[in-house]
């Protein structure tokens, strides 16, 4: 049995590596990405739902949005390619790969928490 100090700490501590991860990409990497709002966005969407699953117990979908913040940009980094829009823009599809990415992150979470939930009700069924 898990001491209550632990478990607030494995509760709390998804939202400093989100916390981490946003400070990162958003000031230390700015240089590489020159985005201000959508990192903001992101960190936001994931705030919201690393809060509605630290209430909702899904700890599964807390630390997918935690990581997956970062790790969607990694993946956008590396799968992004640049280009020119009909006015002579530079375009970027990184931001595009990036929320994809984290959304899916997002969704594995969820989908993990709803097998897990599943098959302890199963389990306490056949008990």
């Amino acid at each position: 049995m898990e001491s209550r100090g632990r478990r607030r700490l494995g509760a709390a501590l998804p939202f400093v590596v989100l916390g981490a991860g946003y400070g990162l990409i958003r000031f230390v990497l700015f240089g590489m990405h020159g985005m201000k709002d959508w990192p903001d966005l992101m960190a936001g969407a994931g705030l919201a739902v690393l809060i509605a699953a630290a209430l909702a117990g899904g700890r599964r979908t807390a630390w997918a949005s935690a990581l997956g913040y970062a790790a969607g940009f990694l993946l956008g980094a590396l799968l992004s390619c640049g280009g020119t829009d009909p006015g002579g823009g530079k375009t970027n599809n990184l931001w595009i790969i990036w929320a994809g990415a984290y959304g899916l992150f997002i969704l594995g979470g969820i989908a993990l928490d709803l097998w897990k939930r599943q098959k302890e009700r199963q389990d306490s069924r056949q008990s």
